[in-house]
């Protein structure tokens, strides 16, 4: 991901710091916001807001560290605590995804829950991006009312049909696809 939209790639290490690329092989660590992210097992990028800055969503399964941070185009990250997307508490999981579901021109979100780890006793959740830099929680049979050790989700057209398809990894004895 390239976050200061520089034209070089720059690294997230979970838990840590943005390591900003300054060329050469050459990295320095910034203070923006996601530096001494605790508990936090998955990181998706990108636009949301369609603002031109890659924005990250971090997933945790303890109760307070999943959270959506906006990218404010100055080198700083704000998180977002207001509406569905920002009760870090109702959003706990293993993994998650960005990929815009209804080819609407906005990136969704989804969170796998890998339930009975952590603090996450809850399904999957779905977020619909309304465009408008707020999401709507998305009820879907099957994705969004099960309850199963789910980690790692995808998203792709692997039917090339012109939408997007999730997978989603399980733990043992599960396995279950989307789309």
């Amino acid at each position: 991901m390239d976050v200061d939209n520089d034209g070089k790639l720059d690294l997230f290490v979970n838990r840590k710091a943005i390591y900003k690329n300054l060329g050469g092989g050459n990295f320095t660590q910034t203070g923006t916001g996601l530096q001494n992210q605790t508990g936090n097992l998955s990181n998706t990028w990108a636009d949301y807001d369609n603002d031109g800055f890659i924005d990250c969503w971090v997933t945790s399964t303890g109760a307070s560290n999943s959270f959506l941070y906006k990218n404010n185009g100055d080198g700083s990250f704000t998180k977002i605590t207001s509406g569905d997307i920002g009760d870090s508490a109702y959003n706990t999981g293993w993994g998650c995804a960005w990929g815009d579901y209804d080819n609407d021109g906005y990136t969704d979100l989804v969170i796998a829950a890998a339930n009975n780890f952590g603090v996450v006793n809850h399904p999957n959740r779905l977020y619909h991006n309304n465009g408008d830099g707020s999401f709507t929680r998305i009820k879907m049979p099957g994705l969004t009312d099960t309850l199963a050790p789910f980690t790692i989700p995808t998203w792709n057209d692997f039917d090339q049909d012109g939408d997007m398809d999730l997978f989603i990894g399980t733990g043992p004895r599960w396995k279950h696809g989307f789309g």
